[in-house]
């Protein structure tokens, strides 16, 4: 058994932003956990608005996270469609952060079945494969394996 160098970017761990709704939390814990491969080496660190501690202020935490991140990852749903603060506060600043810097990637994760093709997000490649939507794979563990595999090829990590 050979274990595997860590391999640590330099500059760093990327900073993943998940954007989700509220109806979709047990996605995010779901990624999160297969994220950790990607943590542990010292590649990614991720933030969702669960890190926000007690009284702090959660809008200006949400903002400065997005201010921050390197990767932000959509978790498409209907619901996420639906959210009118998703929509109108993380949207943009992803959309517009990734705008003026061509280093910064969006990246739509597809989970649930919904029409999402004229969404401003939509013209950035999603994950899994072909966009096929988490919830409809047989396997949700291979899913989200795809979506790992994805986001260690942004990292030129295999």
């Amino acid at each position: 058994f050979k274990s595997q160098p860590v391999v640590k970017p330099k500059s760093g761990p990327k900073k993943i932003f998940i954007s989700y709704a509220r109806e979709d939390r047990v996605w995010v814990d779901k990624l999160g956990r297969h994220l950790v491969s990607l943590k542990r080496r010292g590649l990614v660190e991720s933030w969702d608005d669960s890190r926000i501690r007690p009284g702090t202020e959660w809008d200006e935490s949400i903002m400065d996270a997005l201010k921050q991140a390197d990767i932000y990852i959509f978790l498409i749903s209907i619901d996420f469609i639906a959210s009118t603060f998703i929509n109108q506060r993380e949207v943009p600043v992803a959309l517009q952060r990734a705008k003026k810097d061509t280093s910064i990637r969006v990246i739509p994760v597809v989970i649930r079945t919904c029409e999402w093709g004229d969404e401003l997000y939509s013209k950035f490649q999603a994950l899994p494969p072909n966009a096929k939507p988490i919830s409809t794979w047989h396997d949700e563990e291979e899913a989200f394996t795809q979506v790992v595999k994805g986001i260690a090829s942004l990292l030129e990590v295999n």
